[in-house]
């Protein structure tokens, strides 16, 4: 566990992406965030049955906004995020931004919030576990392609 952000640690196996790949995910992700905000979130809002939202957060090192499409699952008034990176060996950024400045905006269906990101606990990750597979079953598949413990965040309602 990394103490300063208390994440596990990064992996030695899981999806490796060439130059291209990342270049062309930045494309269809930045399309993507395009997409949900010009259109208050009508349009490409959900995966898998879940809302999609654009995770705000402020970068740990150029301490500018950096915004990232998420799967959010709900948890009460919460929501939870898992920091799959498509089964990559190495965490994404937006985790470890949350986790540096962990004030951050989730925007769904065209509204913005004001959130305080957590990172779960091990034995809240096992509990929740099986309720996020379910709610998305492609998480397990991502956390069997890669041996890095795939992170877990709870976004909490600021006010």
């Amino acid at each position: 566990m990394n103490r300063s952000t208390g994440l596990p640690p990064e992996g030695k196996r899981g999806k490796q992406l060439s130059s291209f790949d990342r270049l062309l995910a930045r494309f269809f992700t930045g399309t993507h965030r395009a997409i949900l905000k010009l259109t208050g979130g009508r349009v490409m809002s959900t995966m898998g049955g879940n809302k999609l939202g654009i995770l705000t957060t402020i970068g740990r090192k150029s301490g500018q906004p950096r915004s990232h499409p998420v799967i959010t699952i709900p948890d009460g008034e919460n929501r939870l995020v898992v920091a799959t990176n498509a089964g990559a060996a190495n965490h994404p950024s937006w985790v470890r931004n949350a986790l540096a400045n962990p004030e951050v905006e989730l925007t769904i269906d065209g509204h913005t919030r004001k959130m305080r990101a957590q990172l779960l606990s091990s034995d809240e990750k096992k509990q929740l576990w099986p309720q996020l597979v379910q709610s998305y079953r492609l998480y397990d598949t991502m956390q069997n392609k890669t041996d890095r413990d795939i992170p877990v965040v709870r976004l909490t309602p600021t006010r």
